[in-house]
């Protein structure tokens, strides 16, 4: 009895000494103890921690490998890239051999997170030795342990949307709309698609994607092809972009993704934007060809017709309403939907030194609660409180 209690105590002391690790604990951030080594502009290394998406490191004359030494095992590398990250391989060195751990193809996410598996010393070589694409803005290497909240690990975009938010630029989504996505993806789960109709630069959408996952949305987005010009006139953004272009687009969108609801911009704008402009209008006006066989025949051969139920317009001033962006939304620990959109537009750093630039409260002029059924296949709204009144 006597040796069983000492054995149980010793156990006690070097629990005490070891603390035994639990699944729950959130995996640490190693990357200040971390030292990299880059094939090319060494200098620049200090970057890939500097947690300022404004900056790079970037690979140059064929150097696309860079060297992870770590005092602590690593489980985890989690990259924000610069571009669409190329294809590479991840090694780890025993002694002085490099073994191959992992093949990686090139993708579209450009924040990514890859396992690793209690590793002290990695290495990330891109496949092809002169990749222009080999850059990084940030690097975050990770302990053991569950994987932070903050750390995105985007699923693919959803094939099927019952809510499409479709908005012009990076920051739009959570400016003029508000609410919207942390509401009914981040509470209320429902599967929404999120499109950005013009292309953004990298730090743009880097910062788009920070926003998202505040938001609460899971599901990469969609990033249009349309170049950004500031227009005061709707003909104008339709010029430049080439309406037939917009149409076509747009209807694709629609037959693809075969969304139930549909929110974007004001007719007006907003603050008279012509690319807002383009968004309310094209979204309003392709339900009709999305929904007709004869419009638009390569997106109709691959995904057939669809129609969408309805179309809500910022601001649109017949049948308005206000959502209610003040609740508080047990997903986001209490903050209401108003609060999870500023904090997403915190996100958007570069724009911040544009004073006109916030999320619009309930009584601004451009208030982001106030929306208006432009188009409905399903009937009036009576409540006037939810996007999805009248779906099933």
């Amino acid at each position: 009895m006597k040796r069983t209690m000492e054995f149980l105590l010793a156990l006690m002391l070097l629990a005490a000494a070891f603390p035994a690790f639990s699944a729950d604990q959130e995996a640490p951030d190693l990357s200040d103890k971390v030292t990299f080594r880059p094939s090319s502009n060494g200098w620049m290394a200090e970057r890939l921690t500097d947690r300022d998406h404004a900056t790079l490191w970037r690979g140059e004359n064929g150097g696309n490998r860079i060297e992870i030494t770590s005092p602590e095992p690593i489980h985890g590398l989690y990259i924000c890239w610069r571009d669409e990250p190329p294809a590479f391989i991840l090694e780890a060195r025993d002694g002085n051999t490099w073994r191959e751990v992992a093949r990686y193809p090139a993708g579209e996410k450009v924040h990514v997170l890859y396992s690793v598996d209690g590793e002290r010393h990695l290495r990330i070589s891109a496949e092809q030795r002169n990749s222009k694409r080999f850059a990084m803005s940030e690097i975050y290497v990770l302990g053991e342990g569950a994987t932070p909240s903050w750390v995105q690990q985007w699923q693919d975009t959803l094939p099927k949307a019952e809510l499409m938010v479709l908005f012009a630029h990076p920051d739009d989504e959570v400016l003029w709309l508000g609410g919207t996505i942390p509401y009914y993806a981040g509470q209320m789960g429902r599967d929404v698609v999120a499109v950005v109709m013009t292309t953004p630069t990298s730090l743009r959408r880097t910062e788009l994607l920070n926003s998202l996952w505040t938001c609460g949305l899971r599901n990469y987005p969609v990033i249009g092809p349309f170049y950004d010009a500031f227009s005061a006139k709707l003909a104008t953004a339709y010029q430049r972009a080439k309406d037939t272009k917009v149409n076509a687009y747009v209807t694709e969108l629609y037959r693809k993704y075969q969304p139930e609801v549909v929110v974007t911009h004001d007719l007006k704008g907003e603050y008279g934007h012509g690319m807002h402009m383009l968004c309310a209008d094209a979204a309003l006006n392709n339900v009709v060809h999305a929904a007709n066989p004869k419009r638009h025949a390569a997106s109709y051969n691959q995904y057939g017709a669809w129609l969408v139920s309805k179309v809500y317009l910022h601001l649109y001033p017949e049948n308005s309403f206000d959502m209610d962006w003040d609740l508080p939304l047990p997903a986001f620990a209490g903050k209401t939907a108003f609060e999870v959109a500023v904090e997403a537009y915190g996100q958007h750093k570069s724009q911040h030194r544009i004073s006109e630039y916030f999320v619009r409260p309930r009584s601004d002029p451009y208030s982001s609660y106030r929306f208006g059924l432009a188009y409905t296949s399903v009937g009036p709204d009576i409540l006037r409180n939810d996007f999805f009144e009248n779906i099933p």
